[in-house]
């Protein structure tokens, strides 16, 4: 996609202006010289200073703008090119040829440790980069920087751009209005441990980027846990277990004398230990009325064809106190309109993103006057306002959305500073968040002979129907701001926030095109695209699995893992070392899939998914119709071996269960317990088995009745492989004796699983068990009843250890 851009611009923390490098040392002869980009240090572009000169590889530096390079091995030069540029460079030469005319370096290339370094003041005029040097911290700073986003400047511009987007793109509006939902998969990664001074080790919650905490209905801090439990915070004093008590409790249920103007539902949290706060994150339901334009009462209940008073959805943050953790107190809510979409918290900062639909219909009314996305921060007022429209910015072109993507930022230990709050005209489907970058993805649909070809490489094979492609918006996140930066597309759709990732300056993602079940040209295919700071497209791997989708990805470092699956499951171990030349190093094909890929080691990847079995379709006289057909059965995981990335292989793999057999691992990434110190490896399972002898008329894998729900707990290692330790239920006998042949007491459903010391907890709605962490004797639980009545600010649950 051709985008209009600033150059990327170096600047100086100090603010010094541009300074020239006489300034370094008159004795330096080669000192080493860091580079950041946007704040993060580029390890790979390992610059040096040389006589007054900065010098940085040519073959990474040019790959992280886009450039393309090649090395001539019968000339001993390089070549990088980029649009109409072309340049040959040669070491010990002060002089390269461009576009075939020789000009002169502002210094000499030399090779060192196998890198042709370049005179950064030369490179950098070819790339379109503005640069500062700091003398005093000896580094250069880069910041990627773009066209400032254009802003609504009057209400009648909102209602003419939506209007001609309305006209351009019907079918597309319409599919997206009747899409309107917050459906973000959130799969992750390797989980971190840690503990506070003077306190066990623990579990933290699983996720996808060390140092990005994602939100989650269970935390601990290594004494105590905190859960989100039928839209109350309850707080477990858990740890030594033979003390385990509920301590504390904050119910979100309003009580009975309570305005029900509002209502808020409790769906995930945060915990900031250093300022001991509970973030509770949750959608709030509000009764507004309907705005109209200056017309009096009377002709204004005339002309009214739609009701006075409508529901607005809206995305809270409650920050609670908890250093009473008796009883916790709010101190703080911050407050966006829309559904909710995901939030990050680095650190003490917090981020959250929510999608608000815009009612273009009455919009485009003339008595209708819409004031703007609604917002709050409890620090300044008192309920909802109104972010200005002149304070909305879009993005240009013909494919504006009719929603408005919101994103708040707050440094939580700025208990002074007001959350910041920036609105766009456009929407979000899936979050990714690095320690310095946010991105949200979207899907949108092109249609077959309207720019297609403009917006990708022509040699890029594009489905002749309407496609699909996964528009993102790049953020830099510093201390609780947010500020956009770019934007990028490419073709396809992808699964969920694991199907992108952020490395060294680039950005990875994964998608598919075309639909699994059609064929010729419209058939499937998967692809990886690397993009570099601008989002320009870097490399590619294109055409992986024709006529199957992907069901997982993952990212590590300089490889890649993609599963896709129709009859069999590939697993693709993908080489990602070059951006501008990604390839396959070798795969796997094995029945069944992985939903869900995590890391053990750098040299193995344990894999959660569906065993599959393949069945031939046949008519009443057993006659073969039709193609066979991938049937899951029950649940598997294996343990890859990856040393080898030429012939990856399954090392161990493990059956649970029949058809029907389901964990929440296979689709929340929260759910895992993994601890690879410990070779510990559990999980929320609901097992369901097949008695006896029973077969589908059709030869169909038959259906399982309800068995077990609770925690499987595993000793995993590549040595031994998957060693079934034992299961804990909630579950007790008579609660057995009830269950049905699908389904049991819901509130028993232990949906997550953390230890603190030598202790296994496993949470439901229920209550909270202790387990021996190593002879997973039961040690004790606390019993927490039902919500049933509504009260705000009720004494605590006291009930004793059973």
């Amino acid at each position: 996609m051709k985008k209009a851009r600033w150059p990327i611009i170096f600047t100086l923390v100090i603010g010094l202006a541009l300074i020239p490098l006489a300034y370094s040392p008159s004795n330096a002869s080669e000192l080493s010289t860091p580079v950041y980009l946007d704040g993060a240090e580029m390890p790979h572009i390992d610059a040096v200073q040389k006589e007054h000169v900065i010098y940085v590889p040519l073959r990474s530096f040019g790959l992280l703008f886009g450039m393309g390079v090649e090395w001539n091995a019968t000339g001993g030069t390089t070549i990088i090119a980029k649009g109409t540029f072309r340049a040959v460079i040669a070491p010990g030469q002060s002089i390269a040829q461009v576009n075939g005319v020789q000009e002169p370096m502002s210094g000499t290339a030399f090779l060192s440790e196998g890198k042709l370094m370049v005179p950064l003041k030369w490179l950098a005029e070819h790339v379109e980069v503005e640069w500062t040097w700091d003398p005093v911290q000896k580094s250069v700073y880069i910041e990627t920087n773009t066209d400032p986003l254009p802003t609504i400047q009057s209400y009648a511009q909102l209602k003419e751009l939506l209007k001609a987007s309305q006209e351009s793109q019907y079918g597309q509006l319409k599919r997206i209005a009747l899409t309107d939902t917050a459906e973000v998969a959130m799969e992750s990664a390797a989980a971190d441990t840690g503990s506070s001074e003077g306190s066990p080790g623990y579990s933290e919650t699983n996720v996808q980027v060390q140092g990005v905490d994602e939100a989650d209905i269970v935390k601990t801090d290594g004494k105590y846990i905190y859960q989100i439990n039928e839209n109350r915070l309850l707080i477990y004093e858990a740890y030594p277990a033979d003390q385990m008590k509920l301590a504390g409790e904050y119910s979100f249920e309003p009580a009975a004398s309570d305005d029900a103007e509002q209502t808020f539902h409790a769906v995930e949290m945060y915990l900031d230990k250093e300022n001991n706060q509970a973030i509770v994150i949750g959608t709030s339901y509000r009764l507004l009325a309907q705005p109209m334009s200056g017309k009096t009462d009377a002709a204004q209940s005339k002309s009214m064809i739609y009701p006075p008073f409508q529901d607005t959805s809206t995305v809270q943050a409650i920050v609670l106190d908890i250093e009473n953790i008796a009883k916790p107190n709010p101190i703080r809510t911050v407050e966006l309109e829309g559904h909710y979409i995901d939030s990050r918290k680095i650190g003490s900062s917090l981020y959250l993103v929510s999608n608000k639909y815009l009612d273009t219909y009455h919009i485009l009314q003339d008595d209708y006057v819409w004031d703007g996305p609604l917002y709050r921060d409890s620090l300044i007022e008192t309920d909802v306002k109104p972010l200005p429209i002149q304070d909305i910015q879009y993005f240009p072109g013909p494919d504006l959305e009719s929603k408005v993507l919101m994103l708040g930022a707050l440094d939580l230990a700025r208990t002074n500073q007001e959350m910041q709050v920036e609105a766009f005209i456009g929407a979000g489907q899936n979050v990714y968040a690095s320690s310095e970058h946010l991105y949200v993805a979207v899907q949108q649909w092109k249609s077959s002979g309207q720019g297609m070809e403009k917006k990708i490489a022509s040699d890029q094979m594009v489905p002749s129907a309407a496609s699909a492609v996964t528009k993102l918006y790049k953020f830099k996140l510093d201390s609780g701001h947010i500020e956009y930066t770019t934007q990028g597309e490419v073709p396809g759709t992808i699964l969920n926030q694991f199907s992108m990732d952020e490395h060294e300056g680039f950005f990875r993602i994964a998608t598919t095109t075309g639909e699994a079940w059609r064929s010729g040209e419209q058939t499937s295919q998967n692809h990886v695209y690397v993009l570099g700071p601008s989002l320009e497209i870097t490399g590619k791997l294109e055409g992986l699995a024709p006529g199957e989708r992907i069901y997982s990805v993952r990212f590590m470092g300089d490889r890649g893992y993609v599963v896709t699956f129709k009859q069999v499951d590939p697993l693709f171990v993908l080489d990602l070392a070059n951006p501008a030349a990604p390839q396959v190093l070798g795969q796997l094909k094995i029945p069944g899939y992985s939903d869900y890929l995590h890391p053990y080691d750098e040299n193995h990847i344990i894999g959660f998914g569906k065993d599959t079995v393949v069945v031939e379709q046949k008519d009443e006289n057993g006659n073969p119709v039709g193609s066979a057909q991938a049937f899951y059965t029950g649940m598997k995981m294996a343990l890859f071996d990856v040393s080898d990335v030429s012939h990856p292989k399954e090392l161990h793999k493990v059956m649970i269960g029949d058809r029907g057999t389901e964990s929440e691992l296979l689709h929340d990434h929260k759910s895992l317990l993994f601890d690879r110190e410990q070779n510990l490896l559990a999980f929320p399972v609901t097992l369901m088995e097949v008695k006896g002898d029973k077969i589908d008329p059709y030869g169909y894998p038959a259906y399982g009745e309800f068995a077990f729900q609770g925690a499987y707990v595993y000793h995993l290692s590549p040595e031994e492989g998957f060693k079934l330790r034992g299961t804990i239920s909630h579950l007790d006998e008579s609660d057995m004796s009830k269950a049905g042949y699908y389904g049991f007491d819901y509130r028993k459903h232990v949906n997550r699983i953390l230890y603190i010391g030598d202790t296994l907890y496993t949470l439901s709605s229920a209550m909270l068990k202790a387990n021996d962490l190593n002879s997973l004797t039961e040690l004790g639980q606390v019993s927490v009843p039902a919500l049933s009545h509504k009260t705000k600010d009720s004494d605590h649950i006291v009930i004793p250890l059973k």
